[in-house]
């Protein structure tokens, strides 16, 4: 199965060394509501019959790109893997380079960034793997989304998930709505397009690479992964 929401209630499946996970949503007691933003990342290590709250080793953009344990918590302090999304037309070499493009970056020596005085490489924006535009003295330093730097994995592996050539550019609307909560100084001032991770869902639920949709906006919201029985 390409795409396993563990948010139903027993689901479980095997999540693959460079299979891309998502977190979507946050418990509201016995249901689930859709967080604001969904988060990305790619899973360093295969798990056999992984299910929701089992620990997993995240590659993930936050402020800056880690390694980390995912698992179960309570309320604001879940961080979990609600959904998996794979490709099982990958080989196990395919799977080796994504983690690698990954580990590029992570295994940057943290005081590489200390030295230079840098806080954050988040991104909202064009990927830019060699540098960072609040930074521009700096070496290894990179600017990415947490979509952005997971597809940007696959796309240096060979086998990208979005055409992101057909992607919109982002909307005046949608550019204040992140200027709001990032700041203006964290978002691209020139036109780019937005790579949403329900994109990279939707991508793996109809199983088709380079994922290229007739309308994009159907793909933009995450909610809808939430299944009903679970959903708030």
């Amino acid at each position: 199965m390409p795409l396993v929401v563990f948010l139903v209630p027993g689901s479980a499946g095997d999540v693959r060394r460079g299979d891309m996970v998502f977190q979507i949503a946050d418990p509201v007691g016995d249901k689930w509501k859709a967080r604001r933003f969904a988060h990305t990342g790619i899973v360093e290590e295969s798990l056999e019959n992984y299910h929701l709250h089992q620990p997993a080793t995240v590659i993930h953009m936050g402020n800056l790109i880690t390694n980390e344990i995912w698992t179960g918590g309570d309320g604001r302090n879940e961080s979990r893997i609600d959904v998996c999304g794979t490709r099982n037309d990958l080989d196990d070499l395919t799977r080796d380079d994504v983690i690698d493009q990954a580990r590029v970056y992570y295994e940057i020596d943290p005081s590489v960034f200390e030295g230079e005085n840098v806080e954050k490489c988040y991104w909202m924006g064009d990927p830019l793997p060699n540098s960072h535009p609040l930074y521009p003295f700096s070496r290894s330093v990179y600017g990415f989304s947490c979509s952005s730097f997971a597809h940007y994995c696959y796309e240096k592996a060979g086998v990208p998930i979005l055409d992101t050539t057909t992607m919109p550019v982002i909307t005046d609307a949608e550019r204040l709505d992140i200027e709001g909560i990032l700041g203006k100084h964290l978002v691209q001032a020139t036109p780019f397009s937005r790579l949403y991770p329900s994109y990279l869902m939707n991508a793996f639920q109809a199983d088709s690479y380079p994922f290229a949709p007739n309308d994009w906006e159907d793909c933009k919201l995450h909610g809808g992964f939430i299944p009903l029985e679970v959903s708030l």
